[in-house]
């Protein structure tokens, strides 16, 4: 907006600041207008970082199907008071609550007194949240000038971009890489009280593999993670492929990511089950809660950006705003000082793509033809989708292309790479068996990537940060000899927090049916583990049924033998707890078989299970197609069932938390 309106603006992140005091913004004569981007999460919730925002605003309401309109004391004293706003909600509509954060807070902030500048924007990720951004941005632009009755300016090619950060000089110690808000963290060898896991690792290990943090916080959090020591991995799947076919390509393949067999990369298929130690740390979980995970960047990688962009590893910096820039917040985007080395290494996502708002930064940084290609990079979306979205292009990437860019180190750290992403996974233990564990089922993302560059195509291999480092993690925690703390941080701890989740299991005496094909399998392995722990108490459990799916039986059958152990002890105990697990094979047979097929075969047990015996039904893995068509499916058990409002049923068990999604 400053360039084009020449409006100062600022981005603020709601959970340091306290927005109660929106209300006082039009009492201070300030002619300030807030915006609020905002995403939806699970079950119609907000992000961490919004809740204590949301809290306030909603005043206990905005669950469910509620639309953020209600009347109370706030609304009937408009307490925002005409405070101009707009809202911009981010979502996926394969969700049942798509945007319902931003769509409540938007009705909100109206009932409340609020001016809305804008009709809402609302992004949605299963196509694409920048194409919905840009599309909504245009009309916002003009609303905003028409606010504050001004002109948009021409074009802005040519003005000069003002950094939002700058080096100054260093001062005080530095940060080794770990997540912390300001205070320096660190770690030192542990040599008496082990708990049991510790205990496990020193004698598989050796004594000096256990760390303890140096005066640690009280408790932990999103903003002062936990670090967890791996205490155990193990590959699960066996000896299973991709195959990707390319065609009138060059091929870039590294033979440690994939091997290319007639124009056919085969690459191998890891997936991990992986435990985290957090005895004594204060932190607690239930089954079926999530745990966030911090990953860092491969070593080569590290090596060969800084190398590309021209970075000197060993430089140690310290960044602050600048003062030259009015949009310059005060918030450094990671701790510094520190090395170009470690920022690169754990702070940043070197090898995310860039967006297309990056390519007017990088316009400015050159020179000649070059400049005006990245400016219309820019400017024309077609063009941009085909030359960088669909290569998945880095920074790297262009600074190769375009061999006139010399881009100040602050725009590069501060602006045009993102600080590393939180990872979810949902855990695949049960608090009730393991308190001082935490598990993750992990399959590796790598695939093959045709990839345009300078009119030729080569086919390169990519792969997802966060479980490529757990794949590396777990490689080097099978093979570890003698190891020191890397940087400071200790090796094979893992940054970590709990998230809470919604995905709760009904009395222990309730009957459950759970779809969880794949890696959707993790939170109803927790499942299962709490409810055999508690027949080996001698406690009654209800009916449990699994219906899982993967390619086949023995490739990627995921906890294979331990479910069957589970079943074998059972019936050779003939404990209290009846399980059925249900499989559907998509590469074994003739015909691909899906989890939705053995729903439909296994209908009227499923039906007898929630409609007359009060069960509840739970669905884990993919948003798109698989959530969807289970959903179609229950529906249609439904209707067999003799429910003549079906859909009006299905929402019943919605409404009553007996039908629960955990899906991505």
């Amino acid at each position: 907006m400053q360039g084009k309106l020449g409006l100062k603006a600022i981005a603020l992140d709601l959970e340091e600041y306290d927005m109660s005091e929106l209300t006082l913004i039009p009492s201070l004569g300030k002619n300030w207008t807030a915006g609020f981007f905002l995403a939806t999460y699970g079950e119609g919730e907000p992000t961490d970082n919004a809740v204590d925002f949301y809290s306030w605003l909603m005043d206990g309401q905005g669950i469910g199907d509620d639309k953020g309109d209600q009347i109370d004391d706030m609304t009937m004293e408009q307490v925002l008071n005409t405070l101009p706003f707009f809202v911009f909600a981010l979502g996926n509509k394969t969700y049942e609550h798509f945007n319902a954060i931003g769509r409540r807070v938007n009705n909100r902030l109206e009932a409340c007194g609020g001016k809305r500048v804008h009709p809402i924007g609302e992004g949605d990720d299963d196509a694409s949240l920048e194409e919905d951004f840009l599309k909504w941005k245009p009309q916002f632009l003009e609303a905003i000038a028409k606010h504050y009755g001004l002109e948009q300016s021409g074009s802005q090619m040519n003005a000069p971009h003002v950094p939002l950060f700058e080096l100054v000089d260093v001062s005080g110690q530095l940060f080794a890489g770990e997540l912390t808000q300001t205070v320096r963290r660190s770690w030192q060898v542990k040599t008496d009280d082990l708990a049991e896991a510790e205990q496990e690792i020193a004698q598989k290990h050796g004594q000096g593999h256990i760390y303890q943090e140096q005066n640690p916080p009280s408790s932990y959090d999103a903003r002062m993670p936990y670090y967890a020591r791996f205490a155990r991995t193990k590959s699960l799947f066996k000896n299973t492929f991709d195959l990707e076919k390319h065609e009138n390509v060059v091929f870039d393949v590294p033979q440690s990511k994939g091997t290319v067999e007639d124009s056919k990369v085969k690459i191998e298929r890891k997936c991990y089950h992986i435990e985290f130690d957090i005895a004594k740390s204060g932190l607690d979980y239930v089954t079926g809660d999530h745990v966030g995970v911090w990953a860092s960047n491969d070593e080569e990688k590290v090596i060969e950006c800084a190398r590309t962009l021209k970075l000197d590893l060993d430089q140690v910096i310290q960044l602050a705003p600048n003062k030259s820039n009015s949009m310059a917040s005060g918030d450094v985007p990671f701790p510094t000082p520190c090395t170009v080395y470690t920022a690169l290494k754990h702070y940043l996502d070197i090898n995310s793509f860039l967006k297309q708002h990056h390519f007017e930064i990088l316009s400015k940084y050159s020179s000649g033809d070059e400049k005006t290609k990245l400016w219309k990079l820019s400017q024309d979306r077609p063009l941009f989708l085909e030359e960088i979205e669909q290569s998945q292009k880095t920074l790297a990437d262009i600074v190769v292309e375009y061999p006139s860019l010399k881009i100040p180190l602050p725009v590069i750290l501060c602006e045009l790479l993102p600080r590393v992403a939180v990872r979810y996974y949902s855990i695949s233990s049960s608090s009730k068996e393991q308190p001082d564990r935490v598990s993750v089922t992990a399959v590796v993302v790598r695939y093959s990537l045709a990839q345009t560059k300078k009119n030729e195509k080569r086919v390169i291999i990519k792969e997802g940060l966060a479980t490529s480092w757990l794949q590396r993690l777990s490689e080097q925690f099978e093979t570890l000899g003698e190891a020191k703390t890397q940087d400071g941080l200790p090796p094979l701890y893992v940054p970590l927090y709990i998230r809470h989740s919604s995905f709760r299991m009904p009395g222990s005496e309730l009957p459950v049916v759970m779809v969880g094909p794949g890696t959707g399998v993790a939170p109803f392995r927790g499942f299962i583990r709490e409810r055999y722990a508690q027949a080996l108490k001698g406690e009654s459990v209800g009916k449990t049924v699994l219906l899982y799916g993967c390619r086949s039986d023995d490739a990627d059958f995921l906890y294979k033998d331990e479910f069957n152990d589970i079943l074998r002890d059972i019936k050779e105990k003939q404990l209290p707890f009846d399980l059925q697990i249900i499989t559907a094979f998509s590469r074994q047979g003739p015909k691909k078989v899906y989890v939705q097929h053995k729903m439909a075969e296994h209908g009227a047990l499923i039906f007898d299970l929630i409609e007359k015996q009060s069960g509840s039904f739970y669905v884990c893995g993919d948003a798109k197609h698989m959530a969807k068509d289970v959903h179609d499916q229950l529906h249609k058990i439904a209707q067999d069932g003799g429910i003549a409002d079906a859909s009006g049923w299905v929402k019943n068990l919605k409404q009553q938390s007996r039908y629960l999604e955990d899906v991505w």
